[in-house]
């Protein structure tokens, strides 16, 4: 028989199977092929699906901490739950959480292969996420992959090592607060013809991180 194993990068990447099954999975015939970046930066404000300004990625403070790894995979069934994290390599100065991000990927969450047909929870599907060392943008692969309405994948991101030069004029002032705290959002990227479109979320602004639901694995990013 069988027997589906979770790829780890390294040991601070935390992939957690909140139960097994003694079933054979059926593997996929759909790896992660994870695609280069996209950075044309279109975005839709208006929610038409047209291009209407431009869009500007968070970039990754000069003295943030690298992170452990920038790149995993490993293998989400649908009988069971399913947590990924990613570190930075030390703490950060603020002595806030080590923790850059985390996918996490409920039991029965994935609802349909990125080719439309069913996912079945005895189905299994290598899960790629990369992760760009200069820009907070997470890659999630097989892009399209879908989730549940009722029960989606959630993903919380960090923006505590970002660059707070949100305007880019070389000083940290009450406008990249104003950025910050009115304009700053988790944005997503449908597919590298598409446009950045930005989904719902939630600001937890004491801890410096975006809180949001999956339902679809694609592109996203920290944006304004």
């Amino acid at each position: 028989m069988r027997r589906s194993t979770l790829l780890i990068g390294l040991a601070a990447i935390i992939v957690i199977a909140a139960c097994t099954d003694p079933l054979a999975p059926d593997v996929g015939r759909e790896p992660p092929d994870l695609a280069p970046w996209v950075w044309h930066l279109s975005a839709d404000r208006t929610g038409d699906g047209a291009a209407d300004s431009e869009l500007h990625i968070v970039e990754v403070s000069a003295s943030a901490p690298p992170l452990v790894t920038y790149e995993a995979s490993f293998w989400a069934c649908g009988w069971r739950s399913q947590n990924l994290l990613f570190h930075y390599s030390s703490a950060p100065s603020d002595g806030g959480s080590r923790v850059f991000l985390e996918l996490t990927i409920p039991q029965k969450s994935i609802t349909r292969w990125p080719s439309g047909r069913h996912f079945r929870w005895y189905h299994c599907v290598e899960i790629g996420v990369k992760i760009d060392p200069n820009h907070l943008v997470a890659q999630f692969e097989p892009s399209g992959l879908k989730f549940s309405q009722e029960l989606p994948a959630q993903l919380r991101i960090s923006y505590r090592e970002a660059n707070f030069d949100l305007n880019g004029d070389g000083v940290v002032d009450v406008k990249d607060e104003q950025i910050r705290d009115r304009e700053l959002g988790l944005w997503r990227l449908p597919h590298e013809n598409g446009v950045w479109q930005r989904i719902g979320s939630v600001h937890v602004k004491d801890a410096k991180r975006f809180d949001a639901k999956l339902y679809q694995f694609s592109q996203y990013g920290v944006a304004y």
